[in-house]
């Protein structure tokens, strides 16, 4: 048994040394191997690409309908808070309680600062009152409710046919907007502060404070004053100002006309920051 073993045992070992020899040129010479994407992973690429794609077309279609949405539901408590002010006018009946007064309120600020087409729900008497002509009130209500029509009459047809948040529905969107651009374009600085009031919105600067050794501090700027103009261009919002500061050369002496106690004024500074904290307002203009 033994001399079997002897035997068997060197052809046993000679065995493992020659597997060892033929295996370590496989592992120099052998390249590895490299992990090659398939078909199937380059539709999954794709799918993905075109999911991300579907997704981004249904959040612009679905801002845009929250937008009009929106602005359908603010120009409705407009027209709510309008009919009960003449319903309270005209009957004089009672007064109406505190709890009624201050709901009242509360619907016509929601309903001023409308932002988009919702300028639709404005009546021709908010324009009157911002100082408008009864046939130019007239006129700018029959222009802006027929650029809101336009906008429904998109959405409309695009739901209709299948292609909301496409991008020829976006492109047809923005020569809408181009189209109300050029609207409020053509009215001039004074037209378009009062354009502004009828609207809600914020037609005037005010310094809320000024920075000790500010600019605007050395140049006589007060906490109160409503900013009309800067260097000769009407502004009507803090970054109208920002934008106007920061072009042109840098420490020219520009002129600011302000509204101080209900008198105009012009206060002359350097161009560049002011070094304010301003703040924005909605007045009725003079």
């Amino acid at each position: 048994m033994l001399r079997q073993i002897a035997m068997i045992l060197p052809i046993f070992l000679a065995g493992i040394v020659l597997g060892a020899w033929a295996r370590e040129p496989l592992r120099k010479n052998t390249p590895i191997p490299v992990p090659v994407v398939g078909n199937s992973d380059t539709a999954r690429d794709f799918d993905h690409a075109a999911d991300y794609q579907r997704l981004e077309q249904m959040i612009s279609s679905l801002t845009e309908i929250l937008n009009l949405e929106v602005a359908e539901r603010r120009r409705l408590e407009g027209q709510i808070s309008e009919l009960a002010s003449q319903v309270s006018k005209l009957t004089g009946l009672r007064r109406l309680t505190p709890e009624e007064s201050k709901r009242l309120a509360t619907i016509s600020q929601q309903t001023r600062g409308l932002g988009n087409p919702a300028d639709s729900g404005l009546s021709e008497a908010r324009f009157i009152e911002a100082g408008f002509p009864a046939d130019v009130a007239a006129r700018l209500k029959r222009e802006m409710d027929q650029i809101a029509l336009d906008r429904l009459y998109l959405r409309d047809q695009a739901v209709r046919e299948g292609w909301l948040g496409s991008p020829r529905y976006r492109d047809e969107l923005r020569a809408l907007n181009k189209k109300q651009n050029e609207f409020r374009e053509s009215l001039n600085s004074d037209e378009y502060d009062r354009y502004l009031y009828a609207l809600g919105r914020p037609n005037r600067v005010i310094v809320s404070s000024v920075l000790t050794g500010s600019p605007a501090g050395e140049s006589g700027l007060l906490a109160g004053d409503a900013i009309l103009s800067y260097d000769g261009t009407r502004v009507y919002s803090p970054s109208e100002i920002r934008r106007e500061t920061s072009g042109g050369n840098a420490g020219a002496v520009v002129p600011i006309e302000v509204m101080r106690d209900g008198q105009r004024q012009i206060i002359y500074v350097p161009r560049g920051p002011l070094g304010v904290n301003m703040g924005a307002t909605s007045t009725r203009p003079n």
